[in-house]
């Protein structure tokens, strides 16, 4: 005899777990089309790691592409610098902006590099499950 019981899912629960579905195919389908494997780049390096350790700062970095970072001097007339993506998160409690992986590649040796989405993201769980699905596609 079986003695578990199921507890009923109310129309809210129901209604959530719904959009959270349609939220994450959503995400799932803006990926594939932002994502673009060719031929060129069919061997890439990843760069993961937690939101905010400096993972798209790094990937310009070493790709050769220092447009887009600046020196910030951490503490007035000490001499200690910092090097940042302007366009990016330098805090670990804000959201990342990296939604999905982004080819950045090295015009020098034609390396090819994905800057990933970050672990740890405080976005929703569809981002979670998105971030790991591009992850593993590769």
């Amino acid at each position: 005899m079986n003695s578990s019981t199921t507890t009923p899912v109310t129309p809210r629960q129901q209604a959530a777990s719904n959009g959270l579905i349609r939220t994450t195919f959503d995400l799932l389908e803006s990926g594939d089309k932002a994502i673009q494997l060719t031929e060129d780049h069919r061997n890439v390096i990843l760069i993961m790691g937690n939101t905010g350790s400096g993972k798209s700062t790094f990937t310009q970095w070493i790709a050769g592409d220092n447009s887009k970072l600046i020196s910030k001097e951490v503490k007035a007339d000490t001499g200690e610098f910092i090097i940042i993506d302007n366009n990016r998160i330098s805090d670990s409690t804000i959201k990342s902006k990296t939604v999905f992986p982004e080819l950045v590649v090295d015009s020098r040796t034609n390396a090819a590099y994905y800057d990933c989405p970050g672990f740890s993201d405080t976005r929703s769980t569809s981002n979670d499950i998105a971030t790991t699905y591009f992850i593993k596609k590769w």
